[in-house]
């Protein structure tokens, strides 16, 4: 499988929306982020197989007190031996939302 270079590109979000209990949702609340922002419905195929593989180390770069750091978290697809768009952005929210109370945090 050739893998996309890029795969949330030009999909605007904020992890200060908090916890979101289902994929489903978490796509609506997306489109309507999206919406609000650009005035326009999102154009995604939220179920594109982006990566064959059924775990993935997401990794990011945290700043606290000056200090970087580069941690990482395994996620895993729930659904398949596959993430799909939505399944890995999904993730990437749970994520994201841990580290609310950080200095800085870039994916």
């Amino acid at each position: 499988m050739k893998y996309p270079k890029k795969i949330l590109h030009n999909i605007y979000w904020s992890f200060s929306i908090g916890e979101i209990e289902t994929i489903e949702s978490f796509v609506e609340k997306v489109e309507e982020y999206n919406k609000n922002i650009t005035g326009k419905k999102l154009n995604v195929n939220w179920d594109q197989i982006v990566f064959n593989f059924s775990a993935l180390e997401l990794q990011y770069v945290k700043i606290i007190n000056g200090e970087v750091e580069e941690p990482y978290e395994l996620i895993t697809s729930e659904t398949s031996e596959n993430f799909s768009l939505k399944e890995l952005f999904y993730n990437v929210h749970k994520v994201g939302i841990n580290l609310a109370d950080d200095e800085n945090c870039f994916f």
